[in-house]
């Protein structure tokens, strides 16, 4: 993990890992088929940026909390992540090869869950970006396949 930890530390790393559909105008919950393109890896104004990786999800933007971006949460951990504003679009980048990936939602305050990620066997399915329309809400999820558990708070 603390290989993880290093290469994720370095912006252009993740930089390089990233993509951002910013033109996508998505809905409550839309899975993205998506290549990677590292000349739209800045985060834009209403997005944030999530990888998910084996053991381990890293917010790299758009999450306004004190030291929210700057951290790495890794199983079975809670990520949580202040939204600047309602529909803010919340790009969940898989990153991770050794096991599938699947976020889904488990609050009150519910959006679509995306379907099961996994590069070995559909490598054209690498990004879920999901929007949450409502303020002052709470959105609740968990990576099903490394048990983290993470929130997003809409102001």
């Amino acid at each position: 993990m603390d290989t993880i930890r290093r290469f994720l530390s370095h912006s252009k790393n993740v930089g390089v890992l990233l993509i951002l559909l910013a033109s996508l105008g998505c809905g409550s919950g839309t899975a993205v088929l998506a290549t990677s393109d590292p000349a739209t890896t800045a985060c834009q104004p209403g997005s944030a940026q999530i990888l998910v990786g084996d053991g381990f999800l890293k917010p790299t933007c758009g999450c306004i909390g004190t030291n929210e971006s700057d951290r790495v949460y890794l199983a079975p951990g809670n990520l949580i992540c202040h939204l600047a504003t309602s529909n803010t679009r919340v790009f969940f980048h898989l990153w991770g090869t050794q096991i599938p990936h699947q976020i889904v939602s488990i609050g009150s305050s519910s959006f679509l869950s995306s379907p099961v990620m996994d590069l070995k066997v559909t490598p054209q399915l690498s990004s879920f970006v999901v929007s949450f329309p409502s303020p002052a809400a709470t959105y609740e999820f968990r990576e099903i396949y490394t048990g983290i558990v993470g929130r997003f708070i809409v102001p």
